[in-house]
């Protein structure tokens, strides 16, 4: 029986080495191949003509504010009702109306006293904003300056 087991064990062992011997075996080697020649770069385009930059423009630019504004007050009210004028411009009052006029702000930037038919006020605006005003006779009589 120790035969048995030995021959056994020398088949396992002989088969063992058959398939270890199988697995190693180097596959065969691949053709060569014909070296290929690469191929040749697309010449190059041609760069685009390049135009010069345009002159930026703002559609939008406002035109300056005037240095000054005027505004006559009649019976039925402010005109113009709005004024656009610029810091530091001085805007004058002139009261064609039959009745007195005084105007009042409230933020006291418009300084005016009660004018009479046919006298002028004027006040000089040194900072940016809107000023809203009316005839404090007659409160529905309103206007604006608009200083930038």
């Amino acid at each position: 029986m120790n035969f048995k087991k030995l021959g056994i064990v020398l088949l396992v062992l002989a088969m063992l080495i058959f398939a270890v011997g199988c697995a190693k075996k180097a596959a065969p080697p691949a053709p060569a191949q014909e070296p290929v020649a690469a191929p040749e770069p697309a010449p190059a385009p041609e760069p685009a003509p390049v135009e010069p930059p345009k002159e930026v423009v703002d559609e939008e630019a406002k035109p300056a504010a005037p240095a000054a504004g005027s505004v006559k007050y009649s019976d039925t009210g402010f005109d113009p009702a709005e004024v656009k004028v610029a810091v530091g411009a001085t805007v004058t009052w002139e009261n064609a109306a039959k009745v007195p006029l005084l105007i009042t702000e409230k933020t006291k930037t418009i300084v005016s006293k009660r004018t009479v038919p046919g006298e002028k006020t004027e006040t000089t605006f040194t900072k940016a904003g809107t000023y809203e005003y009316l005839n404090i006779i007659k409160a529905n009589h309103k206007g604006k300056v608009i200083v930038e």
